[in-house]
């Protein structure tokens, strides 16, 4: 795995990342300086803050790029198997009470996997590190817009959480993106297997794989949206304590598809040590919730 070595710089200074460990002084120190900055504009207490959103934008294109991956399998698969599909139900009923037909099955399949599963893996690196960049992009962006909203200054902080945390989650992901084909071709091999032994029509068997293509589809948005949650909200959490602070308001998604437990949590204040018993907006599966930054630490 290729480390990514260059960031750009920052004027503004279920996989379980844990937040960068800062040094007290490093910490101690950015914080004296980010409060210096504040208070010299002579402001009595900081301004009304933005309302976040949840990167939808990277998370379309993380969708997008893994969408045509899928396609790409699926469109290979649906030709094969369909173009071979009449020779394997003539081999089953002639060798109903052999394993001819179904090792025929399992080649085939297999066959289609080692290609397919060889341009995921290609793939998936440069995927990855470029979702983690434009992750980053979107975080930074936003920590310098509400920044500058709420206290007037882009607050300075340590940018050398980046590295690991890109390392991590690329690694994570990477091994997320080949367990798509590897359970797409589990299911393809049992759908052909159970259509071949029920003797349906080739158009019922194409009906069958569409069907499993739109699931496989379905899947990657899962991803998108559950992984780039996560991610934003760890690049979120490791930015903001490094700059020194040390509370977060827990904002919800406003809208009915919110969890009870999220709901309960709404407009609390938390500490960005504990979090809400140990959990952070963005980190449960596709979990839509922001963290609003509490600056009154600066006052």
């Amino acid at each position: 795995m290729n480390s990514l070595t260059n960031f750009p710089p920052s004027s503004a200074g279920s996989y379980g990342w844990e937040p960068a460990v800062f040094s007290l002084d490093a910490k101690d120190t950015l914080f004296a300086i980010n409060k210096q900055r504040v208070q010299s504009l002579g402001k009595k207490k900081p301004a009304k803050p933005l309302i976040l959103n949840p990167p939808k934008t990277v998370e379309m294109a993380y969708y997008q790029a893994l969408k045509k991956l899928v396609k790409y399998m699926t469109k290979k698969t649906n030709e094969i198997i369909i173009d071979k599909f009449p020779g394997l139900k003539e081999l089953y009923k002639a060798e109903m009470n052999l394993d001819g037909y179904g090792n025929e099955i399992v080649n085939t399949v297999g066959g289609i996997d080692f290609v397919v599963s060889r341009i995921f893996e290609e793939q998936a690196e440069q995927v990855t590190l470029s979702m983690f960049q434009e992750t980053n992009q979107f975080s930074n962006n936003q920590f310098k817009r509400q920044s500058v909203k709420v206290v007037g200054v882009e607050l300075l902080t340590n940018e050398s959480f980046l590295k690991p945390l890109a390392n991590s989650w690329t690694a994570a992901n990477v091994d997320l993106i080949k367990t798509i084909p590897s359970q797409y071709f589990n299911q393809i091999e049992q759908l052909v297997l159970t259509n071949v032994e029920k003797g349906v029509s080739t158009k019922e068997l194409r009906d069958s794989l569409v069907k499993l293509s739109g699931k496989t589809e379905k899947r990657c948005m899962v991803i998108a949206r559950d992984q780039i949650g996560k991610l934003n909200g760890q690049i979120n959490r490791s930015r903001s304590v490094s700059a020194g602070l040390t509370n977060f308001i827990w904002r919800t998604a406003q809208d009915p598809s919110v969890r009870d437990s999220h709901q309960m949590l709404d407009n609390k204040k938390f500490s960005w040590e504990d979090g809400a018993d140990g959990l952070f907006p963005g980190q449960e599966i596709q979990c839509r919730c922001v963290a609003i930054n509490d600056y009154s630490i600066f006052y």
